[in-house]
């Protein structure tokens, strides 16, 4: 956090000298990266959009024998988060660092919908996956073995959902019971029925 005393002129000559610093620093790491980056990319390219404090940043990786993040950058329009700014950002980080798309052998993003539009661009990344997508099937794959629990817990909340049920469970609670959704991949686990439990049972 940068002070704003402007009484006595602080403000300027921090603001200046952390600038100075920041760019210095910049320039070194760049070259390091740079430098330790793989000819062609083994393992994969990753994306990630992450909001802090109201602020939302994009980010890119490259794992191969070692993780280097190569890109960390605020978003400059926050209206724009699209697929194209997405694009446009591996794009730009790849010729920071002199790289072909080619040089990347397949990426892993977080939003279907980027990673459609990435993976149809002429010349672009020829494999791409969607990392929320695979972890969903995976934690199906393991629920299976739950199913008869699940439908029981399913079962319950619907009857939690009806009028009768809901007056008994407003005198207990504020919250309300969710039931599954095939269309909703996180709708298994937020059924409330373990936030539910000790009130009802």
């Amino acid at each position: 956090m940068l002070s704003t005393d402007a009484g006595n002129g602080f403000y300027n000559w921090q603001a200046d000298t952390l600038l100075r610093y920041f760019v210095l620093l910049f320039e070194v790491v760049e070259s390091r990266v740079a430098s330790e980056l793989p000819e062609s990319a083994t393992g994969n390219t990753g994306t990630a959009g992450i909001s802090a404090a109201s602020e939302y940043y994009e980010d890119l990786e490259c794992s191969s024998r070692r993780f280097l993040l190569l890109a960390f950058s605020p978003v400059e329009t926050e209206k724009d988060l699209s697929a194209q700014s997405e694009y446009d950002l591996i794009a730009d980080t790849l010729s920071r660092y002199n790289k072909p798309w080619n040089a990347v052998k397949f990426m892993v993003g977080d939003n279907c919908s980027v990673d459609q539009y990435i993976g149809r661009k002429e010349g672009a990344i020829p494999q791409i996956g969607c990392a929320s997508h695979r972890f969903n099937l995976a934690v199906k794959d393991y629920l299976k073995k739950k199913d008869e629990l699940i439908t029981k817990v399913h079962a319950f909340m619907s009857k939690l959902r009806t009028v009768k049920g809901r007056a008994i469970l407003r005198r207990v609670s504020h919250l309300s019971p969710l039931l599954r959704n095939g269309t909703r991949w996180s709708s298994t686990y937020e059924t409330r029925y373990v936030k539910l439990q000790p009130l009802i049972v």
